[in-house]
């Protein structure tokens, strides 16, 4: 008897709850978009805005293990900043710098061919030159379109190396931000060279950029270690998760 009183007091609960969301006016505030209409668009040179004046908030945060053993982590915001764009035929060039603690602690050249996709052609200060130029998206960004790169450039052990690249474009997928919600196509890509290899996946936002990027390095390097050479393996996680833009739009 008192199982089935308990029973019609719960639902007598769970009615007056219902009723008064009701009487309040209570409606579930939805979700925006707030890359929508550059979504609905989709042009592909909208995917990296690359007009000087532009940066974007990131908020990174990094751990490295080496050897099973916790090495360091690091949380800190950075400023990618556009500073310089100039087109010669079909490509258009910008310059990109990342701030971190009011200092530039590194700079970036970034290619837009038409037609044909955004390319990472340096990264550093003196530049690391990528050999031939990396591509970062290729177009027409369609789910399922797969690219590859070989060459020398930068590899996320630090150095330049020979190294290969897959990239696969992934199907549209909504992410978090502290920006927003946006809609953003995923390009997965996968770096090998002599020493290491890194997995990552960027979220590529229509008419705002990266919204979010995930990387995975694991490198093997010798050490020694009581008066041997031995192998230990390091990994390294980051992350990038954009707070904040302040963008305008290219010129046609």
């Amino acid at each position: 008897m008192k199982l089935i009183n308990s029973a019609i007091f719960v639902s007598l609960l769970f009615l007056a709850g219902c009723n008064q969301n009701q009487a309040t006016g209570y409606v579930p505030e939805e979700i925006k978009i707030v890359n929508a209409a550059d979504a609905a668009a989709a042009k592909d040179e909208s995917f990296f805005p690359m007009v000087r004046g532009n940066q974007w908030v990131y908020a990174i945060s990094t751990s490295v293990t080496v050897g099973g053993t916790p090495s360091r982590a690091q949380e800190q915001d950075m400023t990618f900043r556009c500073t310089n764009v100039y087109t010669q035929g079909d490509k258009t060039y910008a310059t990109m710098e990342a701030v971190a603690r009011g200092q530039v602690n590194e700079r970036q050249q970034w290619i837009l061919e038409k037609g044909k996709g955004f390319y990472q052609a340096s990264v550093g200060d003196p530049p690391k030159i990528f050999t031939p130029p990396q591509p970062a998206m290729s177009f027409p960004v369609k789910t399922g379109n797969n690219y590859t790169w070989e060459g020398v450039g930068y590899v996320p052990e630090g150095l330049s190396k020979k190294a290969k690249m897959e990239s696969k474009t992934l199907a549209r997928q909504e992410v978090d931000t502290d920006a927003g919600r946006m809609i953003t196509v995923p390009i997965l890509t996968v770096i090998s060279w002599d020493s290491g290899r890194a997995a990552q996946t960027t979220w590529w936002a229509p008419g705002v950029g990266i919204a979010r990027h995930r990387q995975e390095v694991v490198a093997v390097r010798t050490v020694q270690r009581n008066g041997k050479a031995v192998q230990e393996q390091a990994i390294a996680v980051s992350t990038m998760r954009l707070k904040s833009t302040t963008l305008k739009k290219a010129e046609k």
